[in-house]
């Protein structure tokens, strides 16, 4: 996985040499957005966009970048202009995708994320978004597919970790699930809800001492999560 904040100086370093380089600014905006610092994304892609009118990446970046920022009337304008330029450009084809999805448009947005994906299979957008689609129409196959498609690129993604357990539990396979759990663990200590759903696993697995276990941790980062405690009773129970 690239180190975003690396990339992001080396942009820096390179736009003081060259202010009117604009694949500096599509980089520098690309690094910005996966810290999810969006604003400065778009302003990054802006300035890429500005400089260089002709690139599609660009307009459809900034268009991407508007749909997280919720300014999906925005953003139609850019993917548009990116579509003009070249219709099969990922980024402008995810920046559709979104704004079909925020309209409820399932089976579009998934057409527009399953293309972006063909058109670049290392795109982690392509990959993420076509996971959270299967999620919502519930093919849990391919859900934790693309979100494992996802992960490959971009590893420390605790909704995609999450949720590709979810769809690993839907399909009852309880030791992926249990897998995918343990590294959202390991990437945040913090979230008890995290060890809550480790320890239910472990549960499912017969494995109840490393079940109390992940129940104990929960309640070390919240002592009044009342969905623990009984777990930890009906465990307890079981045991007598």
């Amino acid at each position: 996985m690239p180190d975003y904040a690396e990339l992001e100086q080396a942009s820096l370093d390179q736009l003081a040499t060259n202010d009117q380089d604009w694949l500096a600014y599509l980089t520098l905006g690309e690094a910005l957005m996966r810290r999810e610092e969006f604003k400065g994304a778009a302003r990054a892609f802006a300035s890429a966009a500005e400089i260089q009118p002709s690139s599609a990446r660009a307009w459809g970046s900034m268009g991407k970048v508007l749909c997280y920022l919720g300014n999906f009337d925005g953003a139609q304008e850019y993917v548009d202009k990116g579509s003009a330029l070249d219709s099969s450009e990922p980024s402008v084809l995810i920046g559709l995708g979104l704004i079909a999805y925020k309209a409820a448009n399932l089976k579009g947005a998934r057409r527009f994320f399953e293309r972006a994906s063909i058109a670049n299979p290392l795109d982690v957008d392509a990959w993420f978004h076509l996971g959270q689609i299967y999620w919502e129409i519930g093919d849990m196959r391919r859900c934790a597919d693309a979100f494992a498609r996802s992960l490959q690129l971009d590893p420390g993604n605790m909704v995609a970790l999450r949720t590709m357990g979810n769809a690993y539990v839907a399909q009852k396979k309880f030791e992926e699930a249990l897998a995918a759990y343990q590294q959202a663990a390991v990437i945040d200590p913090e979230i008890e809800t995290t060890f809550y759903g480790i320890g239910t696993l472990l549960v499912k697995l017969g494995r109840d001492d490393e079940a109390l276990e992940a129940f104990e941790k929960a309640l070390k980062i919240d002592p009044n999560y009342g969905e623990a405690w009984e777990a930890i009773a009906e465990v307890r129970n079981r045991k007598v």
